[in-house]
């Protein structure tokens, strides 16, 4: 029976390429506590908000805070979904990277020949 030659080379790209796959989870389950984290962000901002309004009694003084505390609490929705948007673009581009080299490695150890 002949030795594999090629089987230390198989064995180092099957490796490199595992290492991608978790690379590529971690970065998925990062991207997804990121959202999650600013989505909170955002509630708890819209629950305080609500809350200070129903406890102010309404009066011209107050009406122009809860209008200025309702400004902020959009610019704060706005904030949110931008940083999701970025976050999300570079997520996209991170794991097309991370896709497009597994890609290789899974091609360069395909063509391996078997002997």
């Amino acid at each position: 029976m002949k030795q594999d030659i090629n089987e230390k080379e198989r064995d180092r790209l099957f490796h490199q390429i595992v290492q991608l796959e978790h690379e590529e989870d971690e970065l998925r389950n990062l991207k997804k506590r990121r959202e999650q984290s600013l989505e909170n962000f955002i509630e708890q901002f819209r629950n305080i908000s609500i809350n200070a309004e129903q406890r102010l009694s309404v009066n011209l003084q107050n009406q122009r805070f809860i209008q200025e505390t309702r400004e902020l609490e959009l610019k704060v929705e706005q904030y949110g979904n931008n940083q999701l948007d970025g976050f999300d673009y570079e997520a996209k581009k991170l794991l097309k990277d991370i896709d497009m080299k597994k890609e290789k490695l899974i091609h360069e150890r395909n063509s391996l020949p078997w002997e």
